[in-house]
């Protein structure tokens, strides 16, 4: 990453439009790649999407031509695992 970048994460349930999120990110001071020390990732973003129950399905498109790295954390208490 070279510098400071703005990027835009368009956020779609079930194929439909929900929202789309313009973020801005500067070089991390702490995070290095483990195998690429050319490399420096960028300081995290954090957008919030509210999940009603039940089942849905989500796709995160980057709408420019930049990588996302992204993490996914749900609540432990919103966690049921089915066995088949």
């Amino acid at each position: 990453m070279k510098g400071k970048i703005n990027y835009r994460i368009e956020v779609k349930e079930n194929k439909k439009l929900i929202n789309t999120y313009m973020l801005c990110s500067d070089r991390s001071d702490v995070t290095r790649y483990k195998k690429d020390g050319k490399n420096i990732p960028g300081k995290a973003n954090e957008i919030v999407i509210n999940v009603p129950s039940g089942t849905h399905k989500y796709e995160l498109i980057p709408l420019e031509n930049n990588t996302i790295l992204a993490r996914i954390l749900f609540p432990k208490k919103d966690i049921k695992l089915e066995e088949n």
